[in-house]
């Protein structure tokens, strides 16, 4: 299992909230997969950066929303994951399309693929 990155936990809460609406600090832990002191961290990280709101529920409960800049954030992120996902698959349906036949591929990848690299 790969760990994730401050920036991939940072945009998976903010995907949480942005689809479930406004949650307790348990309930993201528990969609996002995190632990506490992760949360904690990044919730604090993502407040001062204006992109989560807290909000009392009452009874000393607090809730994360989701606020406005963190929306604009989220589809900023988005737009970029997207076009990097689509250069990475021009790049490698170029080297597929080259190499489609085994005896094309340069002799030092060939060795390399019996070891097992």
């Amino acid at each position: 299992m790969m760990r994730r990155s401050k920036l991939e936990v940072c945009i998976n809460i903010l995907e949480t909230l942005a689809i479930k609406g406004p949650l307790k600090p348990t309930h993201i832990m528990q969609k996002a997969n995190l632990n506490f002191n992760i949360l904690k961290d990044c919730l604090l990280f993502l407040g001062k950066q204006g992109l989560v709101e807290e909000e009392n529920a009452g009874r000393g409960r607090v809730v994360y929303g989701i606020a406005p800049r963190g929306v604009k954030i989220l589809q900023y992120f988005r737009v970029v994951s997207e076009t990097l996902t689509q250069e990475n698959d021009k790049i490698k349906g170029a080297f597929e399309i080259k190499y489609l036949n085994t005896n094309d591929v340069p002799e030092r990848y060939r060795q390399g693929a019996k070891r097992g690299f």
